[in-house]
């Protein structure tokens, strides 16, 4: 089964101090993957894209000719973890995938991505994310 995320690419403005991780994330609840697998600093969650679209909370997206977003759609993609504070953690889109995805002008705050998740590597350990069921996390 999977682990889909659900939610608008933010950019953070500070420096990230892993080497595979873009400055665009998903925010993520801390009991979906820091608490229920134990997650550090720099684990890698890994899946598929399963949608990308306009984000509903903007009332105007930057005016650009997009090629079709489809194109994305099944693209592998990697995230790195990250905790944060208080009750949200951090998945950062993999520096590799940002290169291709922002080719297609998705700005962050201005798009939603909508990502299945199956794998979760922990210093060196492999688990298949909620492999009896599937769990959905709207952001």
């Amino acid at each position: 089964m999977t682990l889909i995320v659900d939610g608008v690419i933010h950019h953070l403005d500070s420096d990230i101090s892993h080497k595979l991780a873009s400055k665009t994330y998903l925010s993520i609840s801390k009991k979906v993957i820091g608490y229920t697998y134990n997650a550090v600093s720099g684990s890698i969650a890994s899946g598929r894209v399963a949608d990308i679209s306009p984000s509903m909370d903007r009332d105007r997206v930057t005016e650009t000719a997009v090629p079709k977003l489809d194109n994305l759609i099944g693209m592998k993609i990697d995230t790195i973890f990250f905790p944060g504070k208080e009750d949200m953690d951090f998945l950062f889109i993999s520096a590799k995938n940002w290169l291709v995805l922002k080719e297609y002008a998705l700005f962050p705050e201005e798009y939603s991505m909508r990502i299945e998740l199956n794998t979760l590597v922990v210093k060196h350990k492999k688990y298949k994310l909620y492999s009896k069921g599937t769990v959905v996390y709207k952001a």
